[in-house]
């Protein structure tokens, strides 16, 4: 009967001799981001009319038509530039939110690794 003990205590300090140790080895990942270059870009400014030396009205009609596509060329650059400023704003924020997806799937993951349940 000791015999029959002593073999079940041995066999059951053996079992409780603790659960293996799970090794893993983490990977970084790194991914590399940077703005298109095509947004960096905003068309050159224009250059101012002439400004006409005689007063003629004729000439002077001419200078102020002149002047007004001027106006309305700097509003174009104007526009194209700031919505250029506006997406990279967008990208930089979408590539940030990709980037923290990433980290919390690869804590999820790590977590997972790490955890141990016999069941």
């Amino acid at each position: 009967m000791r015999t029959i003990i002593i073999i079940g205590l041995v066999a059951l300090l053996a079992g409780c001799g603790g659960a293996p140790k799970r090794t893993f080895h983490e990977t970084v990942q790194y991914k590399v981001v940077s703005v298109p270059e095509s947004l960096y870009r905003c068309p050159d400014i224009p250059l101012p009319p002439p400004v006409p030396d005689t007063a003629e009205k004729q000439i002077l009609e001419r200078y102020d038509r002149q002047v007004a596509e001027y106006v309305v060329q700097l509003y174009e650059s104007g526009k194209i530039c700031k919505e250029s400023l506006e997406d990279i704003r967008k990208w930089i924020e979408q590539a940030e939110a990709e980037v923290e997806k990433t980290n919390e799937e690869a804590r999820e993951a790590a977590e997972e690794k790490s955890g141990w349940w016999p069941f």
